[in-house]
Order: C-alpha cells, then sequence, then structure tokens
C-alpha cells in the first residue's frame, strides 16, 4: 500500500450511512412503509428511538425481516423524522409541523419535538391560522407567544366568528376580566358568549350564567340583548338586563400639552386608567391657548382658529376666526357658544387692548370677532369665559367681569400672585395657585350694590414638601415630586362653587402614573380638562394590545431570519464531511450553533436547554378543551 503524501479524512460514518439508505443497501434490515412507499433503515440507528428500541431489542421483539407501517402521516414527515436520527436537519413548515411533532411524541424523539417548538415559535401567525396554531400548542404542551399576543390584539374578529368555538370556560373567564382587552365591546363579548354556549348547550349552559356576570350591563345594547335565547332567560338573567343603563358615561380628564408634538394624555376619573385617545390635538405649529368642553367635543383655540374633535363620532372641524380689522389675537378663549378674545397696540405704552367678542354655532366654519369695548393695560392679561357667557379679564389689581349677552361690566379687586390659574365653574370662577384659592359667585337679587361676590381659602402645604393644585371640572388634583418618582392624587369630595368645607379637610386619593405619561402633569404648560364622553368611545387604555398591533402590523415578523432560513434550508441534501461536526442552522437571534449538540453517538441535534425561559408563560390546557 502507498504512503500517501497528503492526508485525506475518512468520510463521516453517518454520511456513509445516509448513502446506504439512499442506495436501499442490503445492510438496511428495518423496513418502514406508508402507503405505497417503503423503505429500508438500520435498525441499529433506529435504537435511538426508545419506540424502535423497544420493538428491536426488547420482549416485544420483531421477527427478522422487522418492518412498521404507518397511517396517520405522510411519507414526507416519516422520512423527515428517521432521517433525523442519521442527522439530517428536518424542514419543518406549517403545513407539515403538526405531523412531526405528532412523530416525535409517538417515536418517543425528544430532541425532534424540541427543534419543532423552536421552528413554530417564529411562524409568522395571521387570523386564519392562529386556532390552529394554538390547538397544536395546546395539544403538544408547548408555548407559542406569537399566536398568543396575536390573539390578544385581534380578539374582536375572533370572537366575530367561529375560531374560538373550542375554547374553555376558564380561557373566556380570564379574558372577561383582563383590563387590557377592554377593547372588545360588550355587545360583541356576548355575541360570543351566546354562541360559544350554543355549540355545546348541554354542557354549557350551566357556565353562562357566571360569565355573562362578568359583563358590564351597562354597556349592552338593546339589539345585542334581544338576541339572548329564551332558554337563558330562566337563569335568573332578566333582572340584571332590565336594570342596566345602557347611557352610561365615562368622566375623562384630558391633559392638553400648550406647546410641542405632544398627544393630550387621558384619565378615566372613575376607574383609575390612563386611556388612548380617540381624538387628540398636536400644538406642533402654535401654541394652544386654551380648551373647552360642548357636551362630548372639547375644543383647542389656537391665536386664529378653534379645533373641535367630536369624540362620540370621532371627527373633527375647524372654526376660522377673524375681524374686521386684521388684528392679530393675543389670547382666545371659549365656551360651547361664545368666543372672545383680545388684541393690543405694539408700539404704546399704556396699550390699548382691544377686547373682541364672537359666536359660533354647530354648523360655523368662520367666526366674526366684533369688538367689544377698549381698556388702557399694563402687564400680562388673562382671560376665561364660563358657562353663563361671562368673561372673566384679569388685570394687574383688578378683576373685570363682562356678561357677553348684557354688556354689563363689574369690577372686583384683585391681588393674587403671578402663578395664578383661572377656571370656569358654572356661572362663576375659581383662581387660585399652589396656596390660595378665590371664588367668585354670581348672586341675583333686588336692590345689590355688586352682582358677585368673592371669598378666599388655602390649601394645604406640607412642611417638608410643595404640592402643585389644579381644580379640574370639580374635581382637585394635586403633585408631589419626590426625588425622581412623582405623585398624582385627586380629591375624593366632588367640589362645588358654594361648597362651605374647607380645602384643607379634602381626602386625597393617589393616582395610577405609568411611566408613559408625563411626568409633569400639573404644569403651567399644560392645561386640564373634563369631559364626560360615551362609553364606547374610550375602551382602548395606553397599553391596548389591539393598538400595538396595529402600530407594528407585521412588523416584527419582516426580518425573522431563523424563520426564512428554515424555508430556504434543503434537508434532503448531504454535507461535506468537514461540516459534519456543525450541522445545524445559520446564527441568528437566539438559535445559535450551541444550543443544538449530539446524542446516543449519533448526530441527532438536540436543545441544550431542555426547558428554555420563554418571555411569555402560558396555560396550554386553558385554550382549547374538548368538553
Amino acid at each position: 500500500m502507498e504512503i500517501l503524501e497528503e492526508f485525506i479524512p475518512n468520510n463521516s460514518s453517518n454520511a456513509a450511512l445516509r448513502r446506504q439508505v439512499d442506495e436501499q443497501s442490503s445492510v438496511c434490515d428495518f423496513t418502514i412503509k406508508v402507503g405505497e412507499w417503503v423503505k429500508r433503515f438500520h435498525s441499529s440507528i433506529l435504537m435511538a428511538s426508545p419506540f424502535f428500541q423497544i420493538m428491536i431489542d426488547g420482549q416485544y421483539r420483531l421477527c427478522k425481516p422487522a418492518f412498521v407501517e404507518f397511517h396517520y402521516a405522510s411519507r414526507f414527515s416519516v422520512d423527515m423524522a428517521i432521517m433525523y436520527l442519521y442527522g439530517k436537519c428536518p424542514k419543518p413548515s406549517q403545513t407539515n409541523i403538526h405531523e412531526l411533532l405528532d412523530l416525535a411524541e409517538f417515536l418517543m424523539i425528544p430532541n425532534l419535538k424540541a427543534l419543532c417548538v423552536k421552528v413554530a415559535q417564529c411562524f409568522r401567525v395571521h387570523t386564519w391560522d392562529v386556532k390552529y396554531l394554538l390547538q397544536m400548542a395546546t395539544l403538544y404542551e408547548f408555548d407559542l407567544p406569537r399566536a398568543t399576543e396575536h390573539m390578544y390584539s385581534h380578539l374582536d374578529d375572533l370572537m366575530e366568528d367561529n375560531s374560538l368555538m373550542q375554547v374553555s370556560k376558564d380561557f373566556i373567564e380570564e379574558v372577561f376580566v383582563d383590563e387590557t382587552l377592554r377593547y372588545v365591546s360588550m355587545d360583541t363579548r356576548l355575541n360570543f358568549l351566546i354562541r360559544w354556549t350554543e355549540y355545546n348547550i348541554s354542557r354549557r349552559k350551566r357556565f353562562f350564567p357566571e360569565l355573562f356576570a362578568l359583563l358590564d350591563n351597562t354597556q349592552l345594547s338593546r339589539a345585542i340583548i334581544q338576541t339572548v335565547p329564551t332558554c337563558l332567560f330562566d337563569l335568573g338573567l332578566t333582572p340584571s338586563l332590565s336594570l342596566s343603563n345602557r347611557s352610561k358615561k365615562r368622566e375623562v380628564i384630558i391633559f392638553q400639552p400648550k406647546l410641542g408634538n405632544q398627544q393630550s394624555d387621558w384619565y378615566d376619573i372613575c376607574n383609575d386608567q390612563w386611556l388612548k385617545p380617540p381624538v387628540s390635538f398636536k400644538a406642533s405649529t402654535s401654541s394652544v391657548m386654551s380648551c373647552f368642553t360642548q357636551h362630548t367635543c372639547y375644543g383647542v383655540c389656537f391665536s386664529s382658529k378653534i379645533e373641535i374633535a367630536d369624540v362620540a363620532r370621532t371627527i373633527y372641524r375647524s372654526v376660522e376666526l377673524y375681524n374686521t380689522d386684521q388684528n392679530n389675537f393675543v389670547n382666545v378663549c371659549a365656551n360651547a357658544t361664545k368666543v372672545f378674545s383680545y388684541s393690543r397696540s405694539r408700539f404704546f405704552i399704556p396699550y390699548y387692548t382691544v377686547f373682541y367678542q364672537g359666536t359660533f354655532r354647530k354648523t360655523s366654519s368662520r367666526v366674526l370677532m366684533e369688538p367689544a369695548f377698549t381698556v388702557k393695560t399694563f402687564g400680562k392679561i388673562t382671560i376665561c369665559l364660563n358657562e353663563a357667557n361671562v368673561c372673566a379679564i384679569i388685570l394687574p389689581g383688578k378683576i373685570i367681569l363682562f356678561d357677553t349677552r348684557s354688556f354689563e361690566l363689574d369690577t372686583l379687586p384683585f391681588y393674587g400672585t403671578k402663578h395664578f390659574k383661572v377656571l370656569p365653574l358654572g356661572d362663576g370662577f375659581v383662581i387660585h395657585d399652589n396656596a390660595t384659592v378665590m371664588f367668585i359667585q354670581r348672586v341675583s337679587g333686588p336692590n345689590l350694590d355688586c352682582r358677585y361676590t368673592f371669598r378666599e381659602t388655602y390649601l394645604t402645604q406640607d412642611n417638608y414638601c410643595s404640592f402643585k393644585y389644579r381644580l379640574v371640572g370639580d374635581v382637585w388634583f394635586r403633585q408631589l415630586n419626590k426625588e425622581h418618582d412623582v405623585v398624582l392624587e385627586r380629591s375624593v369630595e366632588r367640589f362645588n362653587i358654594r361648597m362651605s368645607t374647607d380645602l384643607e379637610t379634602l381626602t386625597w386619593k393617589q393616582c395610577t402614573l405609568p411611566s408613559t405619561v408625563s411626568r409633569d402633569m400639573l404644569s403651567s404648560k399644560t392645561i386640564v380638562l373634563a369631559l364626560t364622553v360615551p362609553t364606547y368611545t374610550v375602551r382602548c387604555h395606553i397599553n391596548c394590545p389591539h393598538c400595538e398591533a396595529h402600530v407594528k402590523e407585521e412588523e416584527n415578523y419582516q426580518n425573522d431570519i431563523f424563520y426564512e432560513n428554515i424555508n430556504n434550508f434543503t434537508w434532503e441534501s448531504d454535507v461535506e464531511p468537514e461540516d459534519e461536526q456543525s450541522r445545524s442552522y445559520d446564527e441568528v437571534d437566539d438559535y445559535t450553533d450551541s444550543d443544538y449538540s449530539y446524542d446516543y453517538g449519533f448526530d441527532d441535534y438536540y436543545d441544550s436547554d431542555p426547558h428554555p425561559d420563554y418571555n411569555h408563560s402560558y396555560d396550554g390546557d386553558i385554550y382549547f378543551n374538548d368538553d
């Protein structure tokens, strides 16, 4: 035998064994059949599967030649599962992964199952296949975070078809009490609950009252209630339905920034939740001067226009402000029917300030601002219009109260600080800073020297820290900055202008303040107002999975290299001998060569961490059951 000058490594033993299988060599002594397809394999290799080991070497040893026939899998899946024992990497897909998982369970090859789970967790999820994926995850007891996320973010669509007819009672209960899924309307939930119960009414009818009690009856429409089957009315539901109030409103506090390209923040005062605004304004081009409410609408005043958002109908309209003098308005305020503003000369001190007023209606697109009167003024001017169409004009040292209907003027002394805020409240006004509150109240009767009364009270301040206060509607808010933390509180008692209670005795309740909300809610750069809107208009909270899904639709799947590598991998092709010891998927994401190693001396890859720590953990049997 000649001596080679260059060392040539021997071919891999696995490559030789696979070649014998391809050639169907006589040494292949174990026959596997699927339909008309027949193929022989090495019994010594099949021993890596406990299933085959028992058949070949156990008490149930088969006679030679050994033979097994599969009836519930395709020949392609069976071939991939068996060749996996030879070190060939299969190519799982959404069409064959169910069969591969079934074969991995049946043949007791945990490493093949681990590989299939890794692949399944990278599948793109759509509404039409989420049911299939969740059922598969439930059956084989593993987690599919993408499918679960898709289900929660598209729950309204899934509830309207028959995708979730086989979910368990525990799953429905979990969904109905989850506040993050509030975007699914109560009508959709009840309609789904009725169809889910009728799907197997003999077994599920007893669950209906318990699940129905988790719904908010005040948000159910009369039309959906009329669809409840007669057989369910004998479960004691009639009283709860008849007593429901379907005109329930939601009180929200709107924090509207004056400057910058920022959206408003909405706070549900009764439920202590921050909501996703159905409508919002961004003060990107000019600063916001004031805000007002109008039924279920709220308006934002700019120097030359008023933007109005109808929250109930989710529409906007713009109202232009103009005047015949072509003067620029320094400040603008408004209520549901009136607009008040002023402009002043630029070159003379004292300034000649001209005050304007106008009337606008629901259909108005332009409002003519007509001069009302002129005043010589020094320094800062603040204006505010209340529900009685009386405007408070605060000048240094005095307050002018101007009735825009009767053109009557009243003057009161004022010695407040420069950091005061003036707010309309009914037919009067509240002026306050962080220490003192002044109330201006309208009085009526014969022979009165003055049509308004003026009284003063104080707000609580701590010796070690200071509070910022703001009256919003009839609720007091206060903010305390503690080092790097911010505490926002609201008063439990509702306030009115005729309230004789000392404000220092108010009871305070802390508000939830998530990190996504501005940390200085009561600064002078923020306008705060209260609005009552229909409940159905503000179902989404700030972390709503439905809204987040629309923002990042398919975003997570576009650069899924791991999934693409699996799709492009040709499992039938042999590898070169030098690549034999590193035969796995390309290194992407958290799926690397080191994640898979060899077992039993055969090139069988298994996950080195048999119990991976997923980001989410869901109990598989909560989703689907067989009743």
